[in-house]
């Protein structure tokens, strides 16, 4: 498992997010992350507009990001965890992917 510091370019739905991540020395790549674990609604329902926008929400309030990843699934993206801090919660990192399942939001699904 690789982790890495990443700065959020764009969240494509509800499990899906353009990260660029920092590889170190300098190097930085931009690639698509697929939340693992998880199964969000497709973005052209109702329920899948709201888990864009929790998402996009809970986001909002991170001043960090980091990625852990393996490998990538059928279509190319990466699998991965995503965790975040916040500067209400100091040091403390939360799992994005977690949440989204203790919210409601998405359902458990095997890659």
């Amino acid at each position: 498992m690789f982790e890495y510091t990443c700065t959020l370019l764009a969240i494509v739905d509800g499990d899906t997010l353009k990260l660029e991540v920092d590889l170190g020395f300098k190097v930085r790549v931009r690639e698509v992350f697929r939340l693992a674990r998880i199964n969000a609604p497709e973005l052209l329902s109702l329920e899948g507009m709201k888990a864009r926008a929790f998402v996009a929400k809970t986001l909002s309030k991170a001043s960090a990001l980091k990625v852990n990843t393996s490998r990538t699934e059928k279509y190319g993206r990466w699998l991965a965890e995503l965790y975040y801090q916040t500067r209400e919660t100091g040091a403390q990192w939360h799992n994005l992917n977690s949440l989204m399942l203790t919210s409601g939001h998405a359902r458990p699904f095997k890659h």
